[in-house]
């Protein structure tokens, strides 16, 4: 998955429906951050990652949407998949275009 894809539903266990953003969904990607040390990253160190680049992907007019994150479970970040997803989910309800500026 990669930033502007959407997805429907989001449930954090890899099998995660990629959609066309103008269909019914709950997630939109914005970021993905990758980290090369073993150390899982803190939620405040995903919140302030995935804060900045909200800034950098909405600039000063970011969408009416819930900035959220999420990791790989302890054992796949082991594996070697070490990188958090960003993404914007609706405040209510779901998602029905893109939420990345144009």
């Amino acid at each position: 998955m990669s930033p502007g894809d959407c997805v429907k539903p989001w449930d954090g266990g890899g099998n995660e429906e990629i959609v066309n953003c103008d269909e019914e969904h709950q997630v939109q990607i914005y970021a993905v951050i990758k980290y090369h040390n073993a150390a899982y990253p803190t939620g405040k160190e995903m919140m302030y990652g995935c804060s900045e680049r909200a800034v950098h992907a909405f600039g000063t007019h970011p969408p009416d949407v819930l900035v959220r994150w999420t990791r790989p479970r302890d054992d796949f970040w082991m594996m070697g998949q070490r990188f958090v997803f960003c993404f914007a989910e609706a405040r209510h309800g779901s998602l029905t275009h893109s939420v990345m500026p144009q």
